[in-house]
This record gives C-alpha cells, structure tokens and sequence, in this order.
C-alpha cells in the first residue's frame, strides 16, 4: 500500500464521517422541528375543538361563562404558540377572532378585557353560525394535518385566513353567496 493509497483511503473515511454527522445532525433537527409541531398541535386542537362544539351546540349550551372561556383559550392557545406555527399561517389567530366575531359578536374579544358574565348569547344566525362552525372544522384539521406530518415534511397544509375561505366559499358552485 502506497501513501498515496493511505491518503485517498483516509481523505474518503473522513468525507464519510462528515457526512454521517452532517445527517445525524439533520435528523436530529427534524426530529425537534416534529416534536415542537406536534407540542404546539397539541396544546391548541383541544381549544379549537372547544369551540367549535360550543358553536355546534349553540342552541343547547348558552352559557355565557363558557363561551367567554373557550374563545379565550383558544385564542391565547394560538398565540402562545404561534412562534412554531408554519409560514403563513401568522393570521389564525385573527381568522379565528372574525369566525367568532361574525358569528357571535362580543366572544370574539374574549381575550381583550374582563368578561362580561352578564351579556347574553345573541341570537344565532344561521348563515354566520355555520361559515363559524366550517372554518373552525377546516381550522382544525389544517392544524392536526400539521401535526402529523413526517418529520422530514417541508411542505405545511394550506390554510388561508377567514375573508379568503367566505371568498372561496361564496365562488363554489351550490354555496349561498354570502355577498348578497
């Protein structure tokens, strides 16, 4: 063996070992971006569910305090982790705050202030209670998408903010416009 074939033979091990740690390096780092993903998923897809039960169950469970806490926490839920949120998807929070706002009104502030125990639910428009109920249920499964995405995923679920889904809404064939 020559010392040009120990050179070339210890050139190519280490390039090997670069390489390898390069890799273990990147899945490392996959595996943390899944985990974060997952842990964000997980501490709002309970909040978002809240809600969009108390809006399926609007003629059924009036209750002011709960409608002040599920807005809330699913606000606050969305905010405290909306550092991990994909590109793009900076507006759920907002989009969240218009569905409750068209729906109900006052719920949408939940966040902002002292509740007050005192108001009433308003009466429920159909039209708005269900473009509240679709968007939470297309909100929701964008989220939990995300979270189950393989750790080596680049590619986030779409999620367009509020006024682009009623758009996309009020252009599908069969679908009430709501720009009446």
């Amino acid at each position: 063996m020559t010392l040009m074939d120990v050179a070339s033979e210890s050139v190519a091990a280490l390039v090997g070992a670069a390489i390898a740690t390069i890799a273990a390096i990147a899945a490392h780092r996959s595996k943390d971006r899944a985990a974060g993903r997952r842990s964000a998923a997980d501490a709002i897809c309970p909040r978002l569910q809240d809600l969009l039960q108390l809006v399926r169950k609007w003629d059924r469970d009036a209750a002011v305090v709960r409608w002040f806490e599920a807005t809330e926490g699913a606000l606050n839920a969305i905010e405290a982790e909306s550092h991990r949120l994909p590109e793009g998807w900076g507006h759920l929070r907002r989009s969240i705050r218009a569905a409750i706002g068209e729906a109900t009104g006052t719920f949408a502030f939940a966040d902002r202030g002292a509740h007050d125990l005192t108001a009433e639910l308003p009466e429920r428009c159909p039209t708005w209670a269900d473009n509240a109920e679709e968007y939470l249920t297309y909100a929701l499964k964008s989220v939990r998408t995300w979270r189950d995405l393989a750790p080596s995923s680049r590619r986030s679920p779409e999620l367009v903010d509020f006024d682009t889904w009623l758009h996309r809404r009020a252009q599908t064939p069969g679908v009430l416009s709501l720009i009446a």
